[in-house]
């Protein structure tokens, strides 16, 4: 899936990489400890957000459970990434600290969540996350400056649609 259908390509996964590193951002005092025991075992937990968020998540929850995500989504706009990544975590954390192997925790976090996953309380602690707008923007967090430091981030505006022929009001 693809956020904004007029970014080229290098421009989506440039996106992809910024809301990881702003999501890391945002969560690393909410969800300390499963973020010390992926790093405890030497899981990179980029590989575990970047297919979250690049499919949806698809690969970790039931398609009827991703179907409302996605309804969300449209309603809520990007944080509801945020808070159902969140509540992923939080709800089977147990699951991910007990891991010892690190490249067992992406297989035992999927099994989880299809296995055992309640919609209603995945549901509720998504929307007891609190999270302000200056932590998830995009734009903000440290994951948008690009490597090269002569280069600045610019926001791109071709999403804008093009009005060309449309009669002015």
């Amino acid at each position: 899936m693809r956020w904004n259908f007029s970014f080229s390509k290098s421009d989506y996964f440039h996106m992809i990489g910024a809301f990881i590193q702003s999501y890391i951002d945002t969560t690393k005092f909410k969800k300390r400890s499963v973020l010390i025991r992926l790093q405890q075992i030497g899981y990179d937990i980029n590989e575990l957000l970047d297919e979250m968020f690049r499919y949806f998540f698809l690969s970790f929850h039931k398609a009827d459970y991703v179907v409302d995500i996605f309804t969300f989504f449209y309603f809520e706009g990007i944080k509801i990434l945020f808070r159902f990544a969140y509540s992923s975590m939080k709800v089977h954390k147990e699951t991910i600290k007990g891991v010892s192997d690190k490249n067992k925790i992406r297989d035992s976090f999927q099994k989880e969540c299809y296995a055992n996953t309640d919609w209603s309380y995945l549901h509720e602690r998504a929307y007891k996350y609190r999270i302000a707008r200056s932590h998830y923007d995009i734009n903000k967090s440290e994951g948008a400056k690009l490597s090269n430091e002569r280069e600045e981030y610019k926001i791109l505006n071709d999403f804008l649609p093009n009005t060309e022929g449309c009669p002015s009001s």
